[in-house]
């Protein structure tokens, strides 16, 4: 269907509301059980539709040409890449901003300030590189971003953008309306006020409810209660596919084919539906028994997982706007998505607002971009890497938008913090008005002395609390990511600026170090013979080790 058809469907229907926004908020809120929570390719192509129908409204005409063909759950960025109707070539001096994948091969430059660059230099006889293969999907590209480097390097594919660090004196002409604009801010700001309201429902852990009565207690969104269930399996680097495939297939009766299809999105997306139906004692059964081998299995009522769906879809969206133009213009887009990520979310947004406001107070205070911080481990695979790269590219846009800022690990929004901390602006900007190294430094105190209840550290912590090398942080090595950010924090020049003239600091992190002196001392035994001794000093090694290496840079 073409856009003009398309447009023209939505704008003589007598049964949509006038306000693009509620029309949109009406069809995401009945979409569920209107298509009977069954999520496919025709359901997210519809939600796509939904999406760029309110965002363009009778305006299409300045987001491709009139002959152009939007397919049904293509995305807008594919479409204009192919489209008469190109952006203005004015991107040339902008920052590279590709995001590193795991297993692709960069340099770590000796000689500047960013922790990954591509060589792209007409200078290579001056730079001091290092080979490096990225492990986990973290990190950006530093070419055309001159804040990163310590003297131009000449990248030969992007040019710095020195303007990107000034304030805007001037401002440029458009030929979108503001009218448009406005609309376009709007349905931005409603489709991430629903995926808000959506991860409000949704649950931290991946557990199986071990008896109905468990099941049907859960939280949901579905104002009817539909005794319609979903099971979900979840991927995990613990089985092999043909591991998986075969127990599915033992445990579900499914054939070849589609244990092998469930397996292959699991490992893609992330997760995946394994079973939709209405009885849910036997859904549950077999949830337990694929359990049995330790696969990771939730089950839910399937409009609270469509709903989830249709957040992971809102995501990829947001994402392909970044990479649109509207009427040549490439940077209105980005800005407006920028715009609305800092912006707070809207109070009346969603039924459990205001308890999940009591749970988050930090969240509460701040923007929706501190929501989705919060709500990161509630989301999967593919939607939380889409996430960090909306993350970096908002990041690199400008210096202003730079200072607005476990189940599967390598996804997590910790490893976000390489791209902020190794920025000087940023880092002073945290040190200086946020706390950040004095935030840090509790949390590694309040980890190590184990003072965690509900999954949270307390804060602030007793420093004076004690020890236990036997206890799980110890055995963990989640603290790892903290040491790494402290170092990334203080290789700054214009962190050690503020570190070196303020001694609060320094007394900070002499009382977090003097915490781990003298914690497992060496005691002669002495009566009893001793067969074996503890390997706890193994653990306490490695945490000292990594305390050393930020001592070093502190």
């Amino acid at each position: 269907m073409t856009l003009s058809k398309l447009n023209k469907h939505l704008g003589n229907s007598k049964e949509r509301m006038q306000d693009p926004v509620e029309r949109l908020r009406f069809a995401l809120d009945t979409m569920p059980n209107a298509l009977h929570g069954l999520f496919n390719p025709p359901a997210r192509a519809r939600i796509l539709t939904e999406l760029y129908a309110a965002l363009w409204g009778s305006n299409y005409s300045l987001f491709l040409a009139p002959n152009d063909v939007l397919n049904a759950g293509s995305l807008l960025s594919s479409a204009q890449a192919r489209s008469s109707l190109t952006p203005h070539d004015d991107e040339e001096s902008k920052a590279c901003q590709h995001v590193f994948k795991k297993g692709e091969c960069c340099f770590r430059c000796k000689s500047v300030i960013s922790s990954f660059n591509f060589l792209g230099t007409s200078n290579t006889s001056d730079l001091e590189t290092v080979p490096w293969m990225i492990a986990v999907l973290c990190g950006s590209c530093d070419c055309g971003d001159p804040e990163v480097w310590r003297y131009p390097i000449n990248c030969l594919y992007h040019r710095g953008n020195q303007e990107a660090l000034e304030p805007e004196n001037e401002t440029k002409s458009s030929t979108v309306p503001p009218s448009l604009r406005e609309n376009m801010s709007r349905v931005i700001g409603c489709a991430l006020d629903f995926l808000l309201d959506v991860l409000d429902y949704s649950p931290e852990e991946t557990h199986l409810p071990a008896s109905y009565d468990a099941l049907a207690s859960q939280l949901s969104a579905d104002p009817l209660q539909k005794e319609y269930w979903a099971i979900i399996l979840w991927n995990d680097e613990k089985h092999s596919y043909d591991e998986a495939v075969a127990h599915l297939r033992y445990m579900t009766g499914c054939n070849q084919q589609q244990a092998t299809a469930v397996v292959l999105r699991a490992d893609e997306e992330g997760r995946d539906v394994i079973e939709v139906a209405g009885d849910a004692k036997r859904l549950l059964d077999t949830a337990h028994k694929i359990c049995t081998v330790d696969l990771t299995v939730t089950m839910r009522r399937a409009f609270d997982t469509f709903r989830e769906h249709m957040a992971a879809v809102i995501i990829e969206w947001i994402l392909d706007l970044l990479q649109c133009h509207v009427a040549g213009d490439k940077t209105m887009l980005r800005e407006l998505v920028a715009t609305e990520l800092f912006s707070a979310r809207g109070e009346d947004s969603g039924f459990l607002y205001s308890e999940a406001a009591k749970l988050y107070p930090e969240a509460n205070a701040g923007a929706r971009l501190d929501w989705l911080f919060v709500y990161h481990p509630r989301l999967w695979k593919r939607p939380r890497l889409n996430l960090k790269q909306i993350y970096i590219t908002i990041l690199t846009m400008s210096q202003k938008n730079r200072l607005d800022v476990d189940r599967e690990a390598e996804t997590s929004i910790k490893f976000f913090a390489l791209d902020l901390f190794t920025v000087p602006s940023v880092a002073s900007h945290l040190v200086r008005q946020s706390g950040v190294l004095s935030r840090l430094l509790a949390v590694i105190a309040g980890f190590f002395t184990n003072q965690i209840a509900n999954k949270r550290i307390a804060s602030p912590p007793d420093f004076n609390h004690p020890m236990d090398v036997e206890a799980y942080p110890f055995r963990s090595k989640r603290y790892m990511p903290i040491f790494s950010d402290i170092r990334y924090i203080c290789n700054n020049h214009s962190v050690q600026s503020i570190i070196s003239r303020d001694t609060a600091f320094i007394t900070e992190f002499a009382v977090v170090c003097a915490m781990f002196t003298g914690i497992q001392p060496n005691k002669r035994a002495r009566g009893n013979h001793v067969e074996y001794e503890s390997d706890s000093w193994i653990n306490v090694f490695n945490v000292t080790l990594s305390l050393s290496r930020v001592v070093k840079a502190f």
